[in-house]
């Protein structure tokens, strides 16, 4: 059974893609990033922000839009960006892919930058922060996070093929570009 919506949207009778199907994550996964959106929240009010994705966006870019100014949501997944456009709409939320790390705007162009889940996926962490840093207005914010090293195993890379660093690391990192850095801990707590 399809909704209204569905089957005004869906003239060509094509298979209807649901967001289920987006990515397989764990309950705790998506708690743990919805927490680092609502986080964000606080540096995005009425601002130009960047939320780069790795292979899933939108969810969080839809947050964003609540109360910034604009947000332009950029994966390297093409699926993800048309996925993103169809479910994750708004006035002023753009999606384009990017060939990561590369960002596809000029320099200071946002106020904001968040990247979640991406910088564990490159092989050289420190370009993407380069590209934020170059995309970013002179006071603006990077909001990134980064898997701890010393909370998970003792391995560089995790089984599926993810970077994790140590805390002084990953501060190190950035502040090789950044004047001022702080650093905080996420993750859902059980108690």
């Amino acid at each position: 059974m399809t909704s209204k919506y569905e089957t005004e949207a869906n003239l060509k009778n094509e298979p209807v893609r649901r967001s289920e199907q987006l990515a397989h994550v764990s309950s705790e996964a998506a708690y743990d990033r919805l927490t680092g959106y609502a986080f964000a929240r606080q540096y995005v009010r009425g601002k130009v922000v960047a939320d780069v994705g790795w292979e899933e966006i939108g969810y969080g870019s839809r947050l964003l839009a609540e109360t910034a100014e604009s947000v332009a949501g950029m994966a390297n997944s093409p699926e993800a960006i048309d996925l993103a456009s169809t479910i994750y709409s708004a006035p002023n939320v753009s999606y384009q892919r990017a060939v990561l790390p590369e960002l596809p705007y000029s320099g200071g162009y946002f106020d904001t930058v968040l990247t979640f889940g991406v910088i564990e996926n490159l092989e050289h962490p420190d370009y993407l922060v380069k590209e934020a840093k170059r995309v970013l207005k002179k006071d603006g914010v990077l909001v990134i996070s980064a898997l701890d090293k010393r909370a998970l195993a003792n391995d560089r890379r995790t089984a599926d093929g993810r970077r994790e660093m140590y805390v002084l690391e990953f501060r190190e990192l950035l502040e090789r570009h950044f004047g001022y850095v702080n650093v905080y801990r996420q993750g859902a707590v059980a108690g």
